[in-house]
């Protein structure tokens, strides 16, 4: 969608169902009357519902649910997040695209999404499965004035946040944050998280933070190896979610608590992550780098490791794949 036909979209969901007139569209976007015009039909192409009366001009009525650059613009209450918007029906990854915006010096905030990935990516470099327009995938540029050390925290920043909205449509008894990056709805994984840092010399230039949000659909058309173990938003309950209120919802609490803790530390943080890291007395593995360490989880400490308990020794985590063994009180 061109960026005029993001701009009509747009200024016609911000009127809130009022017309506004092709001359007033061209003259807000600083185009012809013809290619408001033109705009008007590709959005009609799309999908879109819009009234056209002479004398009167445009007013919207409905639309697709789908991730427009205008539409998301128009629906964010946010001053920070999303304060640019870059749409994409299909893309490499979104994090790749955000990176590179980010060299061309996009501002903080600045936002990509697409409705598929062809090579998306979680953590350890696993691939990320997604159906066309069944999930959010989604990555924001971030230029936190932090230490370089502090950075990795910014995942736990956004697994508090989503999980706070996903609160919204799921019981929050089955919904739980898996250390270090995931979601989990009754033990099944419903999102991903994916930090990226820019480092110039010893600074920090930019910071990537990618998520995938499985949100429609069954798990039929998941692959075999993670049928058992992955899940959907609406197949938990959470029907008729739009993938734009769920976005406009996170980015709403991930600009609150990202602000928090810029200014104030993750400390204020981590006692909203602790209400969703339901693993605390439970016996676990973590895996990777060739070791394997297994203990009782005992809390999250503040500076984002995992620190378990073997044998009267506390041990702290930085990294590595996390599996439950048994259950302790």
């Amino acid at each position: 969608m061109s960026s005029t036909t993001d701009g009509v979209l747009r200024a016609l969901i911000e009127a809130g169902g009022e017309s506004l007139s092709g001359e007033k569209l061209a003259e807000l976007l600083g185009v012809s009357r013809a290619a408001v015009w033109k705009s008007v039909k590709a959005l009609e192409a799309e999908g879109y519902e819009i009234s056209g009366q002479r004398g009167r001009g445009y007013s919207i009525l409905s639309g697709p649910e789908v991730l427009r650059a205008g539409a998301i613009s128009a629906r964010l209450t946010t001053s920070l997040m999303g304060c640019e918007v870059r749409h994409f029906q299909e893309v490499d990854s979104t994090n790749r695209q955000c990176s590179r915006w980010g060299e061309e010096g996009a501002p903080e905030g600045a936002l990509v999404v697409a409705d598929h990935q062809l090579s998306g990516r979680g953590r350890l470099g696993r691939s990320w499965h997604d159906d066309l327009g069944e999930s959010l995938m989604m990555s924001l540029l971030l230029r936190p004035k932090v230490e370089l050390s502090r950075a990795p925290l910014l995942t736990f920043v956004a697994a508090v946040a989503l999980a706070e909205t996903l609160a919204n449509w799921v019981d929050e008894k089955r919904l739980e944050i898996k250390w270090p990056n995931d979601l989990l709805i009754g033990g099944r994984k419903i999102s991903g998280i994916l930090l990226e840092s820019r480092i110039e010399a010893t600074r920090l230039d930019f910071v990537v933070l990618g998520m995938g949000v499985n949100v429609r659909g069954s798990t039929d058309n998941f692959p075999d190896e993670i049928k058992a173990s992955a899940t959907t938003l609406e197949a938990e309950g959470g029907e008729g979610v739009s993938r734009l209120e769920l976005l406009a919802g996170f980015l709403e609490r991930f600009e609150e608590l990202y602000l928090s803790f810029c200014n104030e530390g993750f400390g204020p943080i981590k006692e909203r992550w602790d209400r969703w890291f339901k693993m605390v007395g439970e016996e676990v593995r973590v895996t990777g780098g060739g070791n394997v360490i297994t203990g009782v989880v005992r809390e999250l400490s503040g500076a984002g490791a995992l620190i378990l308990e073997n044998e009267g020794e506390l041990l702290p985590v930085h990294a590595g794949e996390l599996s439950r063994l048994t259950t302790r009180l």
